[in-house]
């Protein structure tokens, strides 16, 4: 099985190795934040399918395989994303999560989690936050929500959407904490 390694702040591929990337994305509520995404080390099979997951308990995932911020890769079919997800959003296990497509690369993947973690921090409540590399098409009772986010590598910026995958009745609160500006403005 080959496998490619995901480091968030190294990779030479997409400019950012030495640099770091800090992603700038709108707070929920107004304003906004930067967040520096940190390295994120998992082994992911090239042309699988998958979702990358902070595990709420670090010591079982680090005992599961995880690296040492608790990241673990679960393999799965892509036509299971959608179930995966609303299972991901479930769970008591997941803090946060990323649903990848085959052969998602890892300057997708690293600021994906990155978004999700602080979405998760800011709502204050227990639900796992679940986001998508790939522009997301939602089954019945879904939502796909884009945030855009810059991100900042040794000086360059562009402006990404991470999208997160939520059930349709939270559409409310996330209309009623959209900024007035866009983040990339």
């Amino acid at each position: 099985m080959t496998a490619t390694m995901l480091r968030g702040c190294d990779n030479p591929a997409d400019g950012s190795a030495d640099g770091g990337l800090v992603v700038t994305m709108a707070a929920e509520g107004g304003g906004e934040t930067a967040v520096s995404v940190p390295r994120l080390t998992v082994d992911v099979p090239v042309r699988r399918a998958g979702v990358v997951y902070r595990d709420r308990d670090r010591d079982w995932a680090r005992a599961l395989g995880a690296t040492d911020d608790g990241v673990l890769f679960l393999p799965m079919a892509w036509s299971h994303r959608w179930r995966v997800a609303r299972e991901m959003a479930r769970s008591p296990v997941a803090i946060s999560a990323v649903i990848c497509p085959p052969g998602a690369w890892p300057v997708q993947v690293a600021p994906a989690l990155a978004v999700a973690d602080t979405l998760r921090a800011g709502r204050g409540d227990r639900r796992a936050v679940v986001t998508s590399t790939a522009r997301p098409i939602p089954q019945r009772q879904q939502l796909a929500i884009p945030h855009e986010v810059a991100v900042t590598s040794r000086g360059r910026v562009q402006v990404r959407a991470v999208w997160e995958i939520t059930a349709w009745w939270n559409a409310a609160d996330w209309l009623a904490g959209l900024s007035t500006r866009p983040v990339a403005a």
